[in-house]
């Protein structure tokens, strides 16, 4: 009888441990833009704020369709393809190092991706991925 009852209670115990750590962030893009005049040209800004699992940043990303392009935050890489018309994908990655007194260096990645059309100007990203290696 006291088994059944405390297994329920260590259960939801996990469960809102799990969903503190599980608190997604979201990336604000402004200013997105897309040119194709001798080969297509993205820009724009993205900003993430900081929370308990991430660093936040702001930085501009500037690149060609489909290469992948460190943004002026070079913790920021960026990758623009395109998807049916007039739909392209905005794929970011944030990456970043924490360096434990006494341990060794541990790097992290957060990605995200979301599909928007060449005349949206605003959107958010919110990161779908998220590992790293200690």
């Amino acid at each position: 009888m006291q088994f059944t009852t405390l297994l329920p209670a260590l259960l939801s115990l996990g469960l809102a441990n799990a969903a503190t750590l599980a608190q997604p962030s979201t990336w604000q893009v402004t200013n997105w833009q897309i040119v194709s005049s001798g080969g297509t040209v993205y820009s724009f800004n993205i900003t993430g704020a900081a929370t308990a699992n991430s660093p936040g940043f702001k930085t501009h990303c500037e690149g060609i369709v489909p290469n992948a392009t460190a943004c002026d935050d070079t913790n920021i890489t960026a990758v623009v393809t395109e998807q049916t018309h007039p739909l392209w994908n905005v794929a970011v990655t944030h990456e970043w190092h924490i360096f434990p007194a006494g341990e060794s260096e541990q790097t992290y990645w957060q990605s995200g991706s979301k599909n928007v059309s060449n005349t949206q100007n605003n959107f958010t990203i919110t990161p779908t991925l998220f590992y790293g290696v200690a």
